[in-house]
């Protein structure tokens, strides 16, 4: 959670979305690298507890039609007896470069501020990170493996509106020219539409 609170305090606005009602940031060290983060903050007029839902029971599995065009997409429920999920999620890289499987492992946890209100805290990382099952798929051994990490944070503001706040790296264990890494990040917040594919061919 701090490394995501320092790269919050990093990350720049995405050009051309200041007006938009959907904050998006993005950042990448100007050093070069293979990680790429966004960030998005939102108001949403629905309660907390329909937004949560909507993200951890349906969203994730809403998945399965978004990138069904994914060599590789598979969903474990309820780890080890716990509420935990493992998501493992194939890409195709552009350029012919090889493949690559992100393995996450997801929690959630609930909070009630001493005014009443709740925050819904959705939390993911590298299956490694996991110390009990992990599962493994067919086909993945010919993809070079890639990390994800970030949270998501749905806090309650009254009974009929809350803030979702999505912070999440993408790290592609291989160096790539700038414009490619951030269409990565942008594909892995939700944010890509046909522009963002003309961005990473240009």
């Amino acid at each position: 959670m701090k490394e995501v609170v320092e790269i919050s305090s990093k990350a720049k606005r995405v050009v051309g979305t200041v007006n938009d009602s959907m904050e998006k940031y993005l950042y990448r060290d100007e050093a070069g690298g293979a990680a790429a983060w966004g960030m998005t903050i939102v108001k949403m007029d629905v309660p907390v507890e329909t937004l949560f839902t909507y993200i951890w029971l349906l969203d994730t599995y809403a998945k399965k039609v978004e990138n069904e065009g994914s060599e590789i997409l598979e969903v474990w429920k309820n780890l080890d007896g716990t509420r935990s999920l493992q998501y493992d999620i194939s890409i195709g890289l552009p350029g012919g470069f090889q493949d690559r499987l992100f393995k996450i492992w997801t929690t959630w946890e609930k909070r009630v501020d001493e005014d009443g209100r709740r925050t819904f805290i959705i939390a993911f990382a590298p299956m490694e990170d996991y110390k009990g099952t992990s599962h493994k798929v067919a086909g993945s051994g010919k993809m070079v493996e890639a990390t994800s990490k970030g949270v998501q944070i749905i806090k309650e503001l009254n009974n009929n509106t809350c803030e979702w706040t999505m912070t999440q790296q993408a790290d592609l264990k291989i160096g790539l020219p700038a414009n490619r890494l951030d269409f990565i990040a942008k594909q892995q917040m939700g944010w890509c539409k046909v522009r963002c594919s003309e961005e990473a061919t240009s």
